[in-house]
């Protein structure tokens, strides 16, 4: 085994517990230059190519992650058939492309953001082997945030390539090897000192307020916005239901925190504040999560039920009861109503 030393990747957010996140791809975040005309990413560092040996699901735990000729893959796995889970946050200047799940249930979920720089997983695992695949386009480098069980996986427990490096950190980045035969522009990362906010406001008043959250309503997810930002999700009846979201900003998320947080929910924001993602599973009571935002322009919403978009109808913004008309949907600073 090698313990490679990978460039670590520093966490500005509260990784809180291990559900999916998202982190954007806006100007602030990426900005992906047009002379970039490659159509799938090669020359990755020797040290990732190649399957891993031993991916098996009676005597391991561990991700496992490689590049081949076929892109990219990651599989997790554990021993025995009780319930773990395993979440994961992928962030790139450039863009990811082909992406899918492999063994995917219906509890397992995975998001790639609108702009493609981001790829968030949550897999239920029960001891068999689940995973997504992935091509990269343009990308100068990878983030990997990985958990298990809503904690910081240990890099003893990642699992890099035919060669089995790991990480000395998680998180961490793997930078692309130059291919010396293109001339190609690589993506930069840019950052902007411009906005020196300390919390957004206002925010339009069509999401002010909080609107009557009723746990006889079915399947229902209410959002508003006072004193900061406020999300909370139940259905009717003691059955289980899973309630999924990815929220992104090209400003940042701070003071996030999760209402009523039980041992099988769990939420992460992404290492640059750009992103949050939830996954709470609800018996009919009232789960949430709080957050302010700063710089923020606007926010992104994406809500699933049961591993299904949620209905727009089943979505209830502010005191007034709106209704977005699409999900996901955007909340501008200035915007009379949510646009798709």
């Amino acid at each position: 085994m090698n313990n490679r030393r990978i460039a670590a990747v520093v966490v500005g957010g509260a990784l809180v517990t291990g559900m999916l996140s998202i982190g954007v791809g806006s100007a602030i975040a990426a900005s992906p230059r047009a002379t970039c005309s490659v159509q799938v990413d090669n020359h990755w560092p020797s040290y990732a190519q190649g399957r891993p040996a031993g991916i098996d699901p009676h005597t391991t735990s561990a991700t496992y992650m490689w590049h081949d000729s076929s892109n990219w893959h990651i599989r997790v796995t554990h021993r025995t058939n009780n319930l773990r889970s395993f979440s994961g946050q992928l962030v790139t200047a450039g863009t990811f492309a082909a992406v899918h799940a492999v063994h995917l249930e219906k509890s397992d979920q995975f998001q790639v953001s609108k702009d493609k720089h981001t790829i968030t997983f949550f897999f239920k695992n029960y001891g068999s082997i689940d995973g997504v695949d992935f091509a990269t386009h343009c990308a100068p480098s990878i983030q990997f945030a990985l958990q298990s069980d809503g904690h910081t996986s240990p890099g003893s427990k990642i699992v890099i390539g035919q060669g089995a490096t790991h990480p000395s950190s998680d998180p961490f980045e793997i930078d692309r090897v130059p291919n010396a035969t293109t001339t190609t522009t690589m993506p930069v990362t840019t950052t902007t000192t411009a906005c020196q906010g300390v919390t957004d406001d206002p925010w339009p008043p069509w999401v002010q307020n909080r609107p009557p959250v009723d746990p006889n309503l079915t399947s229902t997810i209410f959002m508003w916005h006072s004193d900061g930002w406020h999300i909370r999700v139940t259905h009717h009846g003691t059955n289980l239901q899973s309630f999924s979201g990815q929220l992104t900003t090209a400003g940042s998320f701070t003071q996030t925190h999760a209402v009523n947080l039980e041992k099988s929910d769990e939420f992460v924001v992404s290492p640059d504040k750009h992103g949050i993602s939830f996954l709470f599973k609800n018996y009919g009571s009232n789960d949430g999560l709080d957050f302010h935002t700063t710089c923020a322009p606007s926010i992104s919403f994406t809500f699933q039920s049961d591993g299904q978009p949620s209905a727009p109808a089943n979505i209830v913004i502010g005191s007034g009861g709106v209704h977005p008309t699409t999900n996901p949907f955007e909340v501008t600073r200035t915007s009379s109503g949510p646009t798709p």
